[in-house]
């Protein structure tokens, strides 16, 4: 999540961050058709240039083994469409060819912080949804001119052309980047110090290293009242059961997500007030209001709308703050030069600095595995059919990176041997015409193809099952497309034969089989099977 950082004017702004940008006026000339073009190239010295390293690396993990859902067609729209709207509006008021630094920071905002629903990690060219990354990155560029206060633009534009976009199309079409990137391997590591590292430094130079780690700390301590007291739960496309209390607390804290927003969009200096006090009433007052947005939330969506959200609301309250809290003459001292803090000051921000870079990489390396427990509805477990003596089939967990649930082997054993009783079970009920008997063994799409059966029995229409003889069983957690939470899968290998239901004749032919089904708990605590239509791009385990 950058922080979008313009070009900025020599006689505005005193942070190092705004005044290390290029001068305004043009280092070179090209002649173009014997007329000199103005040309304003980029600069290594320019913070938006190391900004932009940080976040390219992040986006270039995420296209390779990170697996974001979101193609370089994509990324290429949103950095293209931003950078001709500055370009275009530079030459316009100034005659001149910039390069657009800033536009190219907001349009990696968009590109890193927005998915669009079916895109898939791998389709490099996919240009799903192409037209509202384009009108995204628009509304960003067009709210720069349209929201501004006192020579500069009120609101991050990123950030406020996301939150109308989430608003406006809802989580059926678009969704922001998951606070879960995946397990703790290399790849999160590497991300999480560049992001964490990086954002220090830069920061740093520019004095806005505490407003960015306030935030953070208050919006932590929100989120572990939440969890820790009122036992906050969030349900997420990556965990099969909501994630909760202390959990929820470090998923969210600990998010790649989350330190990209504290480091890179909290922070934009010509946004956050330039008033010392007010800009040290920012920090908090962000984290507070996208705790108490987060409070009454229930789905990964909604928590996610509400950090930007909060964002733009406090951006909007920042002239008010500034009044309030610096008054007309501290506002035009602060532009015309300001004053350094005292070394008391700096000595307490380095030890806060340090307390709170300490929080945040214990809350970014302890979060990718606390939503991994698989916790079951309930400990009761009802009576199988096949009983604990009888022996099960080879019983195998499959993992995914792109799920946090990981199933212990017990677990992995009791939903198996549920399934197997549910499909002996189904049978006995379906030759019985006993709908009521069907609905302790499925539940569903499963449940009525059973009804369906039944009917066609009293009906006197043929009927053949399948029965069963499974070697193998697979447990595995396979997600879903859009925001639903995942599916638990069961695949079983073997061979079946055909029953008659009416005869009870079986069938001397064996096939092969290979059958996954989607199962659910239930109160009692046994496992019903609700559908064999996996979810979209499920391959069943080998």
């Amino acid at each position: 999540m950058p922080t979008d950082r313009v070009d900025a004017r020599p006689d505005v702004g005193v942070d190092p961050l705004i005044a290390a940008a290029p001068a305004t006026r043009p280092s070179r000339a090209l002649r173009v058709g014997g007329r000199e073009v103005a040309v304003r190239p980029p600069s290594l010295r320019d913070p938006r240039s190391h900004v932009a390293m940080v976040l390219l690396s992040v986006q270039v993990l995420g296209q390779t083994t990170l697996k974001f859902d979101l193609s370089i067609s994509q990324i290429l729209i949103s950095l293209g469409s931003c950078a001709l709207i500055s370009v275009a509006s530079t030459w316009r008021s100034e005659r001149v060819l910039a390069w657009p630094a800033s536009a190219m920071l907001t349009g990696n905002g968009i590109a890193l912080v927005l998915r669009v629903q079916g895109t898939q990690h791998g389709d490099w060219w996919s240009l799903k949804g192409w037209h509202i990354f384009l009108a995204t990155c628009v509304l960003a560029m067009v709210s720069k001119a349209v929201f501004r206060a006192r020579g500069r633009h009120v609101f991050n534009p990123s950030n406020l052309a996301l939150v109308v976009v989430f608003l406006a199309l809802g989580s059926g079409v678009v969704e922001p980047l998951d606070f879960w990137w995946g397990p703790m391997r290399w790849d999160l590591a590497l991300a999480l110090l560049l992001i964490v590292a990086g954002g220090t430094v830069i920061l740093s130079r520019g004095h806005l290293l505490s407003l960015s780690l306030s935030f953070w700390a208050v919006f932590a301590v929100a989120l572990f009242a939440m969890g820790g007291v009122a036992d906050h739960c969030m349900t997420a496309r990556w965990s099969l059961q909501p994630t909760c209390g202390s959990g929820f607390s470090r998923v969210v804290a600990g998010s790649p997500e989350t330190l990209l927003f504290a480091m890179f969009m909290v922070t934009d200096p010509r946004t956050v007030p330039i008033t010392p006090r007010a800009r040290r009433a920012f920090g908090p007052l962000a984290g507070l209001v996208a705790g108490v947005l987060l409070s009454f939330q229930t789905t990964e969506f909604a928590h996610k709308v509400g950090v930007l959200g909060a964002l733009a609301i406090v951006f909007a309250l920042v002239p008010a703050l500034e009044r309030l809290l610096g008054g007309r003459g501290a506002v035009a001292e602060r532009l015309e030069g300001g004053r350094t803090d005292p070394q008391s000051t700096r000595l307490s921000h380095a030890a806060m600095a340090v307390v709170v870079l300490a929080g945040m990489a214990w809350s970014a390396v302890a979060a990718p595995g606390i939503p991994s427990r698989f916790v079951p509805v309930t400990d009761r477990r009802a009576p199988s059919s096949l009983g604990a003596d009888r022996a099960l089939p080879e019983v195998r967990v499959d993992t995914s990176d792109e799920v946090a649930t990981r199933i212990p082997l017990p677990e992995a054993r009791q939903i198996a041997r549920d399934t197997l009783d549910d499909l002996t079970g189904l049978v006995d009920a379906v030759r019985a015409m006993n709908l009521r008997s069907a609905a302790r063994f499925a539940d569903g799409p499963w449940h009525d193809r059973a009804r369906a059966q039944i009917a066609d029995l009293k009906r006197d229409r043929p009927v053949e099952l399948p029965i069963y003889e499974i070697d193998r069983a697979i447990i595995s957690v396979a997600r879903r497309r859009g925001q639903a939470a995942p599916a638990l899968m069961v695949t079983l290998r073997g061979s079946s034969r055909t029953l008659n239901a009416q005869t009870g004749e079986l069938g001397t032919a064996r096939v092969k089989a290979v059958l996954s089904v989607e199962v659910q708990p239930r109160d009692d605590g046994r496992y019903l099977i609700v559908t064999d239509s996996p979810p979209e791009g499920f391959t069943p385990p080998a």
